[in-house]
């Protein structure tokens, strides 16, 4: 039953990282309620309470805060619906926000052998192979993947699909980095950099051109501090990240030059001519700050949702329905000080775990481990500028990443530890 578990858990996780569109964006409507695919794992949690016990909700630190997060979402759903919020929204807030945290026990409970960890590294490559040909295709059509968006604000790629593809990223750019033996240089993971980086490119989002950047730089220094990387090394990373952008921009701009043109303009006037002031987000987090203001300690309650007056380019007044576009803010105004803190906590316990241990990994361990943390890292950014993180299927792969780089770590650690054993027998 245990293996069967396992099977279910790799499936869901592979059709979370190709179908997150599907999975989180498109709802089935039953009893008013709104269930989407990512909601699977209310089935898996319930086969694996049965089979594992309750108990593999509390089996870590970062799982017992985050059950005390899941606690506080209980109290949270009681009093946003006695403050009158609709129900239907109440319930949608408590699963986006704090049901799907779950998935980081659950899936530390499945990954419990090396084996079946590096199992999940594997599957990334085939899971992004719909993102990218959906992707291509819509491109290649002149269809946007949400109906909203104009033909002169094409976007190829949904948000929803940036996890495999970060993923996919920082993945193929650390197998060439902590390759050891230059000779060996698996050089058929620069085809992939140069996929996903042409994949993010025609999506026309700011954030997912330079988050990748960034995070590639994050690695860089990363690496050279913890001593991975020599400044040769640093030297041809920097080159090759260089090269793997100019192709990407090269390809799309011979294939689709109408999107080039697209990105390129957004470049120079969203980009280099940027003002916080213009951005819709102006208005949407003061808005938030302001219903924060009325109530700091527990905030106005889940289900509450941001109705804001935005200035258009015409220079006129309208108002406009959204979420605050940035999962701090979103809990902040929501559900206060208490639950703010109550979410950041275990993140910090997350962070410093990861990065408090990544010295002492062999390269085995601390490649995998480095490509997932800045999946998660990236994933947490882009979730301060696009309702990111409150899509079901990305809430849920968020927590999974956790686990999976928890992992990661963990057998890297009991690796070191054996050997360390090992070597004291051999002296005695």
């Amino acid at each position: 039953m245990r293996q069967i578990i396992f099977l279910l858990f790799l499936l869901f996780l592979t059709a979370l990282l190709a179908f997150g569109d599907y999975l989180g964006l498109i709802p089935i409507s039953l009893f008013g309620i709104k269930f989407y695919g990512a909601d699977f794992l209310i089935i898996l949690l319930g086969v694996s309470i049965a089979v594992y016990g309750f108990k593999f909700l509390l089996n870590t630190n970062i799982s017992l805060f985050l059950f005390l997060f899941l606690l506080f979402g209980f109290f949270s759903l009681l009093y946003g619906y006695l403050e009158g919020h609709e129900l239907k929204a109440v319930i949608g807030d408590f699963r986006r926000l704090f049901f799907y945290s779950t998935a980081f026990a659950f899936t530390w409970t499945m990954l419990n052998n090396p084996k079946r960890t590096i199992k999940t590294q594997r599957i990334i490559y085939i899971a992004s192979i719909p993102v990218v040909v959906l992707s291509i295709l819509r491109a290649w059509k002149g269809v946007s993947w949400h109906p909203n968006y104009s033909e002169g604000d094409m976007r190829a790629v949904s948000y929803a699909s940036a996890a495999v593809l970060f993923w996919v990223f920082f993945d193929s750019s650390t197998r060439l980095l902590f390759t050891i033996d230059w000779g060996k240089m698996r050089l058929k993971y620069f085809p992939w950099m140069i996929i996903a980086s042409f994949t993010l490119l025609i999506s026309n989002y700011r954030t997912l051109w330079i988050i990748p950047l960034v995070g590639f730089l994050g690695v860089l220094l990363l690496s050279w501090q913890q001593g991975y990387l020599r400044h040769t090394r640093i030297i041809f990373s920097v080159i090759m990240i260089a090269g793997t952008v100019l192709v990407a921009i090269y390809l799309l701009k011979i294939s689709q030059n109408q999107i080039y043109l697209l990105v390129e303009q957004k470049f120079y006037e969203k980009v280099l001519g940027f003002r916080f002031i213009d951005s819709f987000r102006y208005f949407i987090w003061r808005e938030a700050w302001n219903r924060f203001s009325t109530s700091r300690l527990i905030g106005v309650g889940i289900g509450d949702r941001l109705e804001y007056n935005i200035l258009s380019t015409q220079g006129i007044w309208y108002t406009r329905i959204s979420t605050a576009h940035n999962i701090l803010f979103e809990l902040l105004y929501q559900t206060g000080v208490i639950g703010m803190l109550i979410f950041i906590i275990p993140q910090i316990l997350f962070v410093v775990y990861v990065w408090s241990n990544i010295r002492n990994l062999s390269h085995q361990w601390v490649q995998p481990t480095i490509a997932a943390f800045f999946t998660y890292l990236s994933m947490f950014a882009l979730g301060q500028f696009q309702p990111f993180l409150t899509v079901p299927s990305v809430a849920v792969m968020f927590y999974m990443i956790m686990g999976i780089t928890v992992r990661f770590v963990y057998w890297g650690r009991r690796d070191n530890n054996l050997k360390e054993i090992l070597v004291e027998n051999r002296d005695f």
